[in-house]
């Protein structure tokens, strides 16, 4: 039986749980609750607001993502034989959330971006009408993309939740 890791270590597997599963709900909440009660709104209200959430969210979750991976990395660095490929396995499945947020969900971003500049420069009184004027396109609807978005969002709390089941597992063994 090998003997438990430093206090240090022990703190750092902590950490990286809690910040892992923490970030999981966070971002599964603006799937489940916030970009539902955004599709309940008037498109320019709806453009307006999901603009907002986006630079809430840009705003406290990248590190969120980044650092665990790093803390899982060092981990795998530091400890011996099936822990080092289980905190590498994490490590790498917290790092996945980057590209793929550049992938899939970064060109919806910038397409709602673009038509929350619109409705800006349209000013405040535009309406339906001129926001359907700019989003004349069936597929590319503020609605359409919002929903498009919170789907697609779901990987990134999974992987985290993932990662950080998988910390606690190599935690524990």
């Amino acid at each position: 039986m090998s003997s438990p890791p430093p206090p240090s270590l022990r703190a750092l597997q902590a950490a990286s749980i809690a910040i892992l599963t923490s970030t999981a709900g966070l971002s599964a909440s603006l799937s489940f609750f916030v970009i539902p009660r955004l599709l309940e709104s008037p498109t320019p209200v709806l453009i307006r607001q999901f603009s907002r959430m986006l630079s809430a969210a840009h705003a406290a979750l990248p590190l969120p993502l980044v650092l665990p991976s790093l803390l899982h990395a060092y981990l795998a660095y530091r400890l011996p034989g099936r822990a080092r490929l289980l905190y590498a396995a994490a490590a790498a499945l917290t790092l996945s959330a980057l590209p793929y947020t550049s992938a899939a969900m970064m060109p919806i971003n910038r397409k709602m971006l673009a038509k929350a500049r619109a409705v800006e420069a349209a000013g405040a009184g535009a309406g339906d009408v001129l926001v359907e004027e700019i989003t004349a396109d069936e597929a590319e609807t503020a609605h359409a993309l919002a929903d498009s978005w919170a789907l697609r969002n779901l990987y990134r709390p999974a992987v985290a939740f993932a990662a950080g089941a998988i910390g606690l597992y190599a935690a524990l063994s």
